[in-house]
């Protein structure tokens, strides 16, 4: 078993570098096309992750890891990082971060009912109803600080494939190494993110001058903090402790976003939006609470 101290550390990474991710994806969205900004992320990231593993003597992915990177990578790069990257040209950063804080409600109700590697309960039945109560209210404000439906919508989905990659990575084949693991997720990542954007015709008229000023130390977090360290973290962490438990970084992630954005960028939240956040976050510590008693 990991050290205790090495776990707190893990979560107090995930926590707090990808609380500030939210923020960093806003001021990157104001000059480049979202999918390449997601694209160009995780391509740098897992190049530094792999070189460092391959330095480390690391063995390489197998063809079989290389597909089961892609099918994780499909869910939760595309599907999952795409969309919430391009949700954040028409919602708040911390509003995209509380939609995104329903994975661990997902991650729940998918081992209940879905994969049935979990008992189920009240709690997280509960948890489930509430946060699609959030989610509702959320959505019903009006004026200054309305969160856009369809992209509330689509971070919804966003969530949840996020959610399902999280829980069936280790029915796929993926490398033993968490390092190689993260590299190898990201790089397959990218390269669908870079298809994805092809398709949207995002790199048409694209000049290499988006890149500097702000947005270059935007991706700089985006590529260092939150994935090289970030995701890295979070892999090392499903290895050790539950999924749901891992998940609960989603309930400080909001709060970090929060503040920032409005510290920051000036952002304005209705007080529909502020008080679905306060829900959605309520069903999620029930839901988490529940994860920790059936760990003891």
């Amino acid at each position: 078993m990991p050290r205790r101290a090495s776990i707190v550390f893990g979560f107090a990474i995930i926590y707090l570098l990808w609380g500030a991710t939210f923020l960093a994806i806003k001021i990157g969205d104001q000059t480049l096309p979202p999918l390449v900004l997601a694209a160009a992320r995780f391509l740098m990231a897992g190049a530094l992750v792999w070189a460092w593993a391959t330095a480390r003597g690391e063995a390489q992915p197998s063809g079989r890891e290389w597909a089961g990177a892609f099918a994780v990578a499909a869910l939760m790069f595309v599907a999952g990082y795409g969309v919430l990257f391009w949700a954040e040209t028409r919602v708040a950063s911390g509003v995209a971060a509380v939609l995104a804080a329903l994975i661990p409600l997902w991650v729940a109700a998918l081992e209940v009912w879905i994969f049935r590697s979990a008992p189920a309960s009240l709690q997280v039945l509960g948890g489930c109803v509430l946060g699609a109560a959030g989610v509702g209210l959320l959505m019903s404000g009006g004026g200054a600080g309305a969160t856009d439906p369809k992209a509330a919508l689509a971070l919804v989905g966003a969530s949840l494939a996020w959610a399902l990659g999280t829980v069936v990575q280790h029915r796929w084949a993926l490398p033993r190494s968490a390092a190689m693991s993260s590299a190898a997720q990201m790089l397959a990542g990218g390269a669908l993110l870079v298809g994805a954007a092809a398709a949207a015709g995002s790199f048409h008229g694209l000049r290499w001058t988006a890149f500097g000023g702000r947005t270059f130390w935007a991706l700089s977090y985006l590529v260092v903090a939150g994935s090289v360290v970030g995701y890295s973290a979070y892999i090392w962490l499903l290895g050790h402790v539950s999924a749901v438990r891992v998940a609960s970084y989603a309930l400080v992630n909001p709060i970090v976003a929060l503040g920032l954005g409005w510290a920051w960028a000036g952002e304005r939240i209705s007080p529909e939006a502020w008080a679905g956040s306060a829900v959605i976050l309520a069903a999620l510590a029930l839901v988490l609470s529940r994860g920790r008693s059936a760990a003891h």
